[in-house]
């Protein structure tokens, strides 16, 4: 009987020991798996943080941006109302003041007198008409202070070393006249550039420079 108490004991206290073990493993365990998870939302609460503050410097920048946009239309109707304007027949003025309101602020950046205001106008206006279906490259359209200046390309004009319109060159053209015409108060200047290749001897055209004058007049 004193042997199978003892064995009995025995049994009982390595069932106990065996238990707590299991306990301690899995409490370990559920202690590395709170560990994660708070470092998982500790790392959620700065990358939220950090979106908040780029959300907030993005709406800042947006509200700086509108601010700039309606301070430089603002400036611009109060440029149309203005004395100087006032043969500026009122069509054309709504015109303009429709066409402001289109253009992004870095358009209308730089832009401080009337003069400005019409020809930044004007420009947007040639950009929409003219650049549509072409390649950027063919036609560029920039503003220096008072002048709006055209480029288009040779090669979307004339063939190499001849002055005849080509036939892609058409429907620009009636687009840019058709513009123009709508602007009496534009002045035009029209200058014509040659090949960078040598005239063939013989040819018809005496040179470069006549090659140059054909197309500033064709």
């Amino acid at each position: 009987m004193i042997k199978m108490r003892r064995s009995l004991a025995v049994t009982v206290f390595s069932t106990a020991l065996l238990a707590s073990c299991v306990s301690k493993k899995k409490y370990v365990a559920l202690e590395g798996e709170l560990d994660n998870t708070k470092s998982t939302l500790q790392k959620t609460r700065v990358e939220k943080e950090e979106i908040e503050e780029k959300y907030a410097a993005i709406e800042a920048r947006v509200a700086d941006y509108n601010a700039k946009i309606n301070s430089l239309r603002s400036s611009n109707d109060e440029k149309l109302e203005m004395n100087d304007v006032t043969a500026m027949s009122n069509k054309t003025k709504d015109r303009m003041r429709k066409t402001i309101a289109k253009m992004d602020a870095s358009e209308l950046e730089g832009v401080e007198t009337l003069e400005d205001s019409i020809n930044a106008a004007i420009s947007y206006n040639l950009k929409n008409e003219i650049t549509e279906g072409k390649d950027g490259d063919d036609v560029d359209i920039t503003v220096d202070k008072t002048v709006v200046m055209i480029n288009v390309s040779d090669k979307l004009l004339f063939r190499s070393g001849s002055y005849r319109l080509s036939n892609d060159a058409q429907p620009l053209l009636k687009k840019l006249a058709e513009v123009i015409n709508s602007e009496p108060s534009m002045e035009v200047m029209v200058e014509g550039h040659t090949d960078n290749r040598t005239m063939v001897e013989d040819s018809w055209l005496e040179d470069n420079w006549d090659l140059s004058v054909r197309r500033a007049t064709a």
